[in-house]
């Protein structure tokens, strides 16, 4: 059965966004569409083919059976489509619009890099979410992600790139007030510097140059979902966290011997984007400059 003589290929691109996107207002901000376009785009896309594509609700947007078998199809061939026109005009480099998040504590260098590759590729676009979280990342939009927590969406490609085990610190300031804990039990008694994700942390998992693993209480009162903003509360004498950056210049090692448990780190992938040229430079980089990060941070926690 031929196409349908009225299919635009845009609105192919739309309804596959969509699917990845979990929704019309994520796959709008992707396309740089309002909602109300992508929602009427859609609805004469199912005209046109005559099958009804999505399930809509108020709450979510799931593809109907025919629209899970449309989608592969339609996303395969948008990517060898683009894969065409790049091998056909191969000195135009990587060209159109990749959206990407990246932890604070890797954005500097992320920002040094793009710096070059946008300079030497002027057809491409790059939107930068900075952030820790994007345990949906296909609701945000986003093609790749840096992160430490992996998104729960089916199908996003993982990586891992490498661990992380930073030592407790503190600056002399905290410890002059609050006195320095010589077991890690004493630090449910500490103002603790945590991880704020859906909730704040309540537990540390802390390992031991011996191989001892334990998992030790902790509070305090200030929790936060920036990773960069933590370090800044260190720095502040706020309290107790983790050394997450290789410059700890005035911050001061707790607990010998013991360290946060391993953490990881992932490079996430949206379904179907690994292949795209923008997208495989803009991954390759990601994953060179956290790779770098972690190297730099292990090493100075080793000295």
């Amino acid at each position: 059965m031929p196409l349908p003589d009225n299919v635009r290929l845009r609105d192919l691109e739309r309804f596959a966004t969509v699917i990845e996107a979990g929704g019309f207002t994520a796959a709008g901000r992707v396309l740089g569409e309002t909602t109300k376009q992508v929602s009427r785009r859609v609805a004469l896309l199912e005209e046109e083919l005559g099958l009804r594509l999505l399930h809509r609700t108020t709450r979510s947007v799931q593809a109907t059976p025919e629209g899970a078998d449309w989608y592969q199809s339609a996303r395969q061939a948008l990517d060898a489509l683009e894969a065409a026109v790049v091998r056909q005009s191969p000195s135009a480099g990587p060209q159109g619009r990749v959206r990407i998040q990246v932890p604070t504590l890797f954005v500097d260098a992320a920002v040094d890099w793009l710096a070059s590759l946008m300079s030497d590729n002027p057809r491409l676009e790059v939107d930068l979410i900075v952030g820790d979280l994007a345990e949906d990342m296909l609701a945000m939009g986003l093609d790749l992600v840096l992160t430490a927590v992996p998104p729960r969406n089916a199908g996003v490609v993982l990586k891992r790139l490498g661990r992380a085990s930073p030592a407790l610190v503190a600056h002399p300031s905290y410890l002059e007030r609050a006195g320095t804990p010589r077991v890690p039990a004493e630090l449910a008694r500490h103002e603790c510097l945590r991880f704020h994700a859906e909730r704040p942390q309540t537990h540390w998992p802390l390992a031991h140059r011996d191989g001892t693993l334990i998992e030790v209480a902790v509070g305090g009162r200030l929790a936060c979902n920036d990773s960069r903003t933590l370090l800044r509360a260190l720095h502040a004498g706020m309290g107790i966290g983790p050394e997450s950056s290789s410059d700890a210049t005035g911050l001061v090692a707790v607990l010998d011997g013991w360290r946060l448990a391993g953490i990881d780190m992932y490079l996430a992938v949206a379904p179907g984007r690994r292949k795209l040229p923008r997208v495989r430079v803009l991954s390759d980089g990601l994953e060179a400059i956290a790779r770098n990060t972690l190297a730099a941070v292990r090493a100075a926690h080793a000295s």
